[in-house]
């Protein structure tokens, strides 16, 4: 084979390169260091935001989402955008769909999953940015006279048992913001009282999943603090 037909073949494989990646299934990457995944439960998936501090936001969020899918579907989901930096929000689901209703036990297996999409993300050179859950609402007046009757027997109610969680859940991941030197988005207190409670103004009747108002305000928090701490 002479040198031309060499120089030909080595051309056309390169060409091609591309569209046998799409043929195995591997989607070509747009992303780079212009990029931020949003990865996450509901909360993510529902935030429609296209740009964040002049980064691209690619939205990988997946209503009912728990850490551990997180991990499950990063090498899908996040490594072939090759961003600069990932967004990572989840836990509330974990301590509300916890097996056999052991949400401390629940907490424990979110803190090692994240632990590990920390440094999953850190071995492929993506900067793990943080956030903090939201406490949650009681999920309209049904649920209030519920809540009232367990209160007068002296029993938790569902919201106080996974908000009691979420904000232990929310001081272990400040310390590993500290610890780790870390971007931290802190979205609960963006939207919540002094008390820790959920403003109402940023739930849906739900009282899970939240507003066009409460998106306003996260994303607010997220452009300055993305603005000023993260860089190219």
């Amino acid at each position: 084979m002479t040198l031309t037909s060499w120089t030909a073949l080595v051309f056309a494989l390169f060409l091609a390169l591309p569209l046998s990646r799409q043929v195995a299934g591997q989607p070509v990457s747009g992303g780079g260091t212009d990029v931020i995944v949003l990865f996450g439960h509901s909360h993510v998936e529902n935030w429609k935001v296209k740009s964040l501090a002049g980064f691209r936001a690619i939205n990988r969020g997946q209503g009912g989402d728990h850490t551990q899918d997180l991990l499950d579907r990063f090498d899908r989901d996040v490594l072939p955008d090759h961003p600069r930096a990932v967004v990572i929000w989840a836990f509330d689901n974990d301590v509300m769909d916890a097996p056999n209703r052991d949400k401390a036990a629940a907490a424990e297996r979110a803190k090692v999953n994240l632990t590990k999409l920390i440094e999953t993300s850190k071995a492929h050179a993506i900067e793990p940015i943080l956030t903090t859950e939201v406490t949650i609402l009681p999920a309209g007046f049904s649920q209030q006279i519920a809540d009232t009757f367990l209160w007068l027997v002296g029993k938790p109610s569902f919201e106080e048992r996974v908000n009691s969680r979420i904000v232990e859940w929310n001081t272990w991941v400040r310390e590993q913001v500290q610890h780790r030197h870390l971007l931290l988005l802190d979205f609960q207190r963006a939207v919540a009282d002094s008390s820790e409670r959920r403003r109402p103004q940023y739930a849906v009747p739900d009282g899970i999943h939240l507003t066009k108002e409460a998106y306003d305000v996260i994303t607010a928090q997220a452009e300055a603090t993305l603005r000023t701490n993260l860089r190219r």
